[in-house]
């Protein structure tokens, strides 16, 4: 079984035109996925990752695509949580087109120092949806330097 998240159609078609696009893309991967064109995406989560799960992604050799999450800096302002400069980092995630792993910040350290090492290493090639306008202003704030 295959799954593709996506924006629902209706709050892309009266959303802004960046939605609606995304909205588009999502469609037409799915018809690719349909038509055996398009390889579905990780075969394999990890949700509490390791170091070992970290290094064993950037060792495949293959680019990292990079998710954030975050979450508000108080619960009342619940629209913060869309704020890069108001942010708080809630959860990192990794993966490649085999697997991914989604790591919750601030519940290992150790695994969080690899991650940042990931992100600021100039030899691994990093993908991201929302990098320059928002994930990497809020690693900004996390004192972590993408690279």
């Amino acid at each position: 079984m295959s799954l593709i998240v996506t924006w629902s159609p209706s709050y892309a078609i009266f959303g802004n035109p960046f939605e609606m696009g995304s909205f588009e893309i999502d469609v037409d991967r799915f018809a690719r996925m349909i038509r055996g064109e398009l390889v579905p995406g990780p075969k394999k989560l990890i949700t509490r990752p390791k170091v070992s799960d970290v290094l064993r992604l950037v060792k495949q050799g293959h680019d990292v695509v990079v998710d954030i999450e975050t979450a508000a800096q108080t619960p009342e302002r619940s629209w913060t949580g869309k704020d890069p400069m108001r942010a708080r980092l809630k959860t990192v995630g990794f993966g490649c087109h085999t697997w991914g792993l989604s790591h919750w910040w601030g519940s290992d350290p150790k695994v969080e120092r690899v991650m940042k090492m990931v992100l600021e290493d100039k030899s691994v090639t990093k993908v991201f949806q929302n990098g320059y306008w928002f994930d990497i202003p809020v690693l900004n704030r996390y004192k972590i330097k993408v690279r």
